[in-house]
């Protein structure tokens, strides 16, 4: 027995589970990497803050280095006399107070090696800085600046001493030849080595130590709260991650969970869908879109064509399909290219019979797989009885056109026997045979055109689709119906541009469309009196629309117009608004399946007491 939460068998309660758990992971990712940025720059902090407090005691020690290289310089100039020992003790004033670059690794032991290797040692030059300038670089306080300060000024003092010792020492050697026989004066050793040298000396140091003392306090008051900070950083940082990470294997459970209720559901629904597809009375396949295989069929589909599944398996669409219906491949299912989900078709049976149907297909994906999923009608016993009523149609358009035909013989038959009757009374007259004649065998051409086109629309039996010019089948339409057109006292204007292509149609279907809606539009028209429309106008229009590709026949009158409420069902079958036994009917859902099966389209626009528009869509063949 399953004791887990039902709301964890929900997929929307897990779903949203899932969504507020990355959202806190989310937050809790960010919280860390703010803590884990925070983390980095204290910590860089500390780092520049212990370098500056190394640059600030190298600094100081410089100093104080400085001075001790003073002393000995001094020293050694009044003790020995050699000159070297001045030059070099202006080189350090100089280096000190930033007239002259200072040596690199000057921090170092410099001057020892300096002394001993005199001129020889290598110098690489730096910075050229005075030791004033290079502390305030460093970034120390005013206080400890004040102090350096103190300390300089007092080595500078006590660099005022020892030049004053040189500067007797320099007298002294001066006036003796040989310098080995120089000999220091106990005035000027006293100078540089006696009490007030030491105690001035002693001064300088006392500030430097002072100094020493402030930056190591400073330093450690800065460290003890940058440690702090980065304290509280890391604490962000480990907290947040640990949290993160909880919420993330919080967040793969939950995940996994969802996606095992999904893998259920998909099983139920899947269970669902075969026992619907098995037992549906609706003829159903399944087919693989790749080749056309038919991949399963329903028990229906198996009563119905007369295989078992397993020859099914064997089959192809394109072996089931009639090959002289439907001319493209958008009509089959199982071609890797549907644009028609809805489509009329032939299909073989086993027994060799073939049966009319009307295929519905939609892509599905089953089983991680495409295939094409399609329901079939058996609509033979329907198209029967379209065509049946196809036809009666026909021979009632016939017969409420009969009139006018026989109008439009007679005229040209009383031409003929009154031409007949000129020779009967004159039959010696060659002269007047000779003018009669051709206007006898003209009228007689025009009778025979009037019942050529009359046979051509009476004819029974199937029709191949040709290419046909549109224009003409109009004109032949058109030729059919002036009678009754010019016998109502409407306006007949046709517009016709040049050069539209051929389409691809059933010339007398199209021909039969089109007598039917002109005859819809004089009906329409005759409802109304004079005082609702002076002028009764028929419009016919047609053109080819090079973008889409298509033959455009608009077929317009001025009439009453189609009320709202009957626009959504003009095109039902059977629906009629006329009387009994007046108009040809052919149902506008004829038109519409005729259309349909030429691959085109028919449209409705109306406005009631304005206008209505019959428009008929022919496509193009591109080639």
């Amino acid at each position: 027995m399953n004791y887990m939460p039902l709301w964890t068998k929900n997929k929307t309660l897990l779903l949203v589970a899932l969504n507020v758990e990355f959202a806190a992971l989310a937050f809790f990712a960010i919280y860390s990497i703010y803590g884990l940025v925070d983390y980095r720059k204290e910590h860089d902090l500390q780092i520049e803050t212990e370098v500056k407090r190394y640059k600030s005691i190298l600094l100081a020690d410089q100093l104080r280095q400085s001075s001790d290289d003073l002393t000995r310089m001094v020293r050694s100039y009044v003790v020995t006399g050699d000159p070297i020992y001045a030059k070099y003790f202006d080189e350090i004033l100089d280096i000190r107070s930033g007239r002259s670059s200072m040596p690199e690794n000057y921090n170092r032991i410099y001057w020892d090696f300096k002394i001993v290797e005199r001129d020889h040692i290598k110098n690489e030059q730096g910075v050229k800085k005075s030791l004033r300038d290079l502390f305030y670089d460093v970034g120390i306080s005013e206080s400890e600046r004040r102090l350096l300060t103190i300390a300089e000024e007092r080595s500078n003092r006590l660099a005022n001493i020892e030049h004053e010792a040189i500067i007797e020492v320099k007298e002294k050697t001066s006036s003796i030849i040989n310098q080995n026989n120089y000999f220091p004066t106990k005035k000027i050793v006293n100078m540089v080595f006696g009490h007030y040298y030491n105690e001035t000396k002693k001064d300088i140091m006392a500030p430097i130590d002072l100094f020493l003392y402030s930056v190591e306090k400073r330093t450690y008051e800065e460290l003890n709260d940058i440690q702090e900070k980065t304290a509280l950083y890391l604490n962000r940082l480990v907290y947040g991650s640990i949290i993160s990470g909880a919420i993330f294997l919080a967040m793969l459970a939950t995940y996994f969970r969802y996606r095992k209720v999904l893998v259920l559901a998909l099983a139920e629904t899947e269970q669902r869908f075969r026992s619907m597809f098995e037992n549906h009375d609706a003829i159903m396949l399944l087919v693989d879109p790749l080749n056309g295989r038919v991949v399963d069929a329903n028990i229906a589909a198996q009563t119905f064509y007369g295989y078992s599944l397993e020859e099914f398996k064997q089959l192809s669409m394109g072996q089931i399909s009639c090959p002289e219906v439907g001319n493209s491949n958008d009509e089959i299912p199982g071609s890797e290219k549907i644009e028609q989900p809805v489509s009329q078709s032939r299909h073989f049976v086993s027994n060799g019979e073939t049966r009319d149907v009307e295929v519905h297909s939609t892509p599905i994906e089953f089983n991680s797989r495409s295939f094409l999923f399609s329901i079939i009608h058996d609509v033979t016993e329907r198209n029967r009885l379209i065509e049946s009523q196809k036809r009666l149609a026909q021979m009632a358009a016939i017969g409420e056109l009969a009139a006018n035909i026989a109008h439009e013989i007679n005229n040209p038959a009383q031409a003929i026997i009154s031409f007949a009757e000129l020779i009967v009374e004159e039959p010696g007259d060659e002269g007047l045979v000779r003018q009669v004649s051709p206007k006898i065998a003209r009228e007689g051409i025009r009778i025979g055109e009037i019942v050529k086109a009359a046979l051509h629309y009476s004819r029974s039996g199937v029709q191949d689709k040709k290419l046909c010019d549109v224009r003409k089948i109009l004109n032949d339409a058109i030729f059919l119906l002036k009678g009754k057109i010019g016998k109502e006292k409407i306006e007949l204007v046709v517009n016709s541009v040049e050069n539209v292509p051929l389409v691809s149609i059933v010339s007398r279907e199209i021909e039969q469309v089109i007598i039917n809606l002109v005859g819809n539009s004089i009906d329409a028209l005759n409802e109304l009196n004079e005082a609702e429309r002076e002028k009764k106008e028929i419009v016919i229009s047609l053109k080819f629309e090079k973008r889409v590709r298509l033959v455009e026949l608009c077929i317009f009158d001025n009439g009453p117009g189609i009320p709202e409420r009957m626009k959504n069902t003009v095109k039902d079958a059977f629906f009629t608004t006329k009387e009994v036994g007046k108009g040809t009917g052919l149902g506008l859902s004829i038109v519409d399946g005729i259309m349909t099966s030429h691959g085109g389209r028919f449209e409705i626009q109306s406005v009631e007491g304005e206008f209505t528009k019959a428009i008929l869509y022919f496509p193009v063949d591109a080639s």
